[in-house]
């Protein structure tokens, strides 16, 4: 019989599952998973597997005595095998260098542009949203085109007191298509709004609408450094992980290879 529930189990854990005289903990769940923010579709997913796995151990008895040597067999690998698994996982640890040095990350930049071209239009730009009612709306539509070095910080000033949204950031490259998910518009022709560097305002449902495109790069281009950085110091981290794991393969190897416990019973 099979019991799905959220009641508490084995002290204070969640049990979620039982299958016979097995149970599955929600603690469980994550540790399997690797991760305490998984989502329901997940869960449920392991769920089943679990369900699944429990439900077939109950023909165990069925199966003939080779059957289930060669099972044991196999699972004593397999055992083996992730034991050795996270044996290597501890080495990679101790020898990890997850400090990557800019140079290195522009050197891979410049090596590997071809596989940093953009799929969609990036730009910096000025965005707010203000509630039409706002004070000083007029005052706004002069400061937002950002023609005085004193307009950023009154622009910031006065998004901080009247603003339902705000971004403005010189420094930082934003996904067009992710900035337009803001906009209540149907259409919107984006290559000649982002290359004229549309400076824009409308209101729309009680909302006053203010952006200014400082910058962008087109589809098809390179991706600027600073845009992939993070995402170059994880692929720079991965291969050293791939390294290290080659290493710790030979590491192990060896190290099991001369270990006196093996013992040879043929010639």
């Amino acid at each position: 019989m099979i019991f799905i529930s959220l009641s508490c189990g084995s002290g204070s854990r969640t049990a979620l599952v039982s299958v016979g005289d097995y149970t599955l903990y929600e603690d469980e769940v994550a540790l399997i998973l690797g991760t305490t923010e998984y989502s329901d579709e997940e869960r449920d997913e392991l769920i089943q597997s679990w369900i699944n796995g429990r439900m077939a151990m109950m023909y165990w008895d069925s199966l003939g005595t080779d059957a289930q040597n060669l099972i044991n067999m196999q699972t004593e690998d397999y055992k083996a095998s992730l034991i050795l698994f996270e044996l290597e996982n501890l080495w990679i640890q101790t020898k990890l260098d997850t400090l990557v040095k800019d140079e290195e990350l522009e050197q891979y930049y410049q090596e590997h542009i071809q596989e940093f071209l953009l799929n969609d239009y990036i730009v910096k730009l000025l965005y707010l949203k203000v509630p039409a009612l706002a004070p000083d709306i007029e005052l706004v539509r002069k400061m937002y085109a950002l023609k005085s070095p004193s307009d950023t910080a009154k622009i910031t000033q006065y998004a901080n007191q009247y603003a339902t949204s705000f971004y403005f950031n010189r420094d930082n490259w934003i996904s067009f298509e992710d900035f337009l998910k803001e906009l209540p518009v149907d259409y919107i022709d984006v290559e000649r709004f982002v290359t004229n560097k549309t400076k824009q305002v409308f209101e729309e449902n009680g909302f006053v609408f203010f952006i200014n495109i400082l910058d962008y790069r087109l589809k098809n281009t390179p991706s600027p450094f600073i845009y992939e950085k993070e995402r170059i110091r994880s692929r720079i981290i991965l291969n050293r992980k791939l390294e290290l794991r080659q290493k710790a393969k030979a590491h192990f190897e060896n190290k099991l290879k001369n270990n006196e416990d093996i013992e040879y019973h043929f010639r």
